[in-house]
């Protein structure tokens, strides 16, 4: 979800409460979401098809005793989404190596109290954010910034400015899969200011924040 990619929640209809809690708790980390309220739908009863990814980034599922979760998610959908079975307890999901998270979830034991826990995934997403926010400012919007206005963003751009961008973020302590999170959440910056300007002209036309699409192997995990 932190990357752009698309979270499905699976459970079966005696868990729909459970599912909906899930989400909205969910919510409240999901980028952009209160400028967008379509990107989360909070429960579905029908199986999701590959042209929902365009703008859902959030969605609860509720997969019928008699249907299986390959009915409710195609094949072709799971390539490009996060499965997390509230019924299994399982996560299928890119191979992750980076700190955020993992710093997140060594804490889960420890902080047993559901509330700091809470707390504490918070802390930790803003001190990341701070991070995009600094990395925007101090690094995108100088000779960087004019490569990349006409280009897209630093994914697109040669190998010499994205090993100079690694090592901006190496300082900033963002390392493996962390800057694909990184590059995303700095994105939605740059698409704030956009869409900041255009509404302080008071004119319409706001360009459409891009859709991309990574196709990543999956590989399933137990909690």
């Amino acid at each position: 979800m932190l990357t752009g990619r698309t979270v499905v929640i699976i459970g079966s209809s005696h868990y729909e409460e459970e599912v909906k809690n899930l989400v909205t708790a969910l919510k409240l980390f999901l980028p952009g979401c209160h400028r967008c309220q379509t990107s989360c739908i909070q429960w579905s009863s029908k199986a999701i098809a590959v042209t929902d990814l365009i703008e859902i980034k959030l969605i609860g599922i509720c997969r019928h005793e008699k249907k299986s979760v390959d009915r409710m998610v195609p094949k072709a959908v799971q390539k490009y989404i996060t499965l997390l079975d509230v019924e299994r307890r399982v996560i299928i999901s890119p191979v992750y190596q980076g700190s955020l998270i993992t710093t997140i979830l060594s804490r889960k034991k420890s902080l047993k109290a559901e509330e700091g826990y809470i707390q504490f995934i918070k802390v930790s997403l803003c001190e990341f954010s701070s991070k995009a926010f600094i990395f925007f400012h101090s690094f995108c919007l100088g000779t960087v910034g004019t490569l990349t206005s006409n280009r897209g963003s630093i994914i697109s751009e040669s190998d010499s400015v994205k090993k100079t961008a690694t090592a901006f973020l190496s300082k900033l302590g963002i390392q493996d899969c962390d800057i694909d999170i990184m590059e995303y959440l700095t994105e939605l910056v740059k698409y704030q200011h956009i869409e900041d300007h255009y509404k302080s002209l008071n004119t319409t036309g706001i360009p459409p924040r891009p859709f991309t699409r990574n196709i990543h192997p999956c590989q399933l995990h137990r909690l």
